[in-house]
């Protein structure tokens, strides 16, 4: 067999898939695919906002992101607080990622507390609050809730 056929070799190219796949998740970031859920939930004004779901303790963090992030930019921090036994929660403020604006605007602390609910409905006994820089500005300030601040 001469060297050009044995590149084309079926048996070749499915061993240089295996190896390029395999590279692949040897090599990539650790956690990229961790076990979150993605959900969605709908604020008194009618957003949709949307979010990662990460753990399943009773006990829960909702991470609200900055000004020029995501709720991508918690995926470090929420993998160590599930792996600590939380539960944590995610979103993307309205206007940011999938999430909706709702019918009044750009009033994000709607958006906090319709995740609160949501987290709630799911049975939560304890809910924490974690922001950064504009997350920690957006909370509804009537409410008594673990709250820390960051920026």
């Amino acid at each position: 067999m001469a060297a050009k056929d044995k590149l084309k070799s079926p048996y070749r190219i499915a061993g240089l898939l295996v190896i390029a796949i395999g590279s692949f998740f040897l090599f990539y970031p650790h956690g990229l695919f961790a076990a979150y859920q993605r959900v969605s939930f709908e604020t008194a004004d009618q957003a949709v906002i949307h979010g990662n779901l990460y753990g399943e303790g009773e006990h829960a963090v909702l991470l609200l992101h900055g000004g020029v992030f995501t709720k991508e930019s918690w995926h470090q921090q929420a993998l160590a607080m599930a792996k600590a036994g939380l539960s944590v929660l995610a979103i993307d403020f309205r206007g940011r990622g999938k999430s909706t604006i709702g019918e009044e605007g750009y009033v994000l602390k709607l958006d906090v507390l319709g995740a609160i609910k949501y987290l709630k409905s799911t049975g939560k006994k304890r809910i924490s609050l974690v922001g950064g820089s504009m997350g920690g500005r957006n909370r509804d300030r009537r409410n008594h809730f673990d709250i820390a601040w960051c920026g």
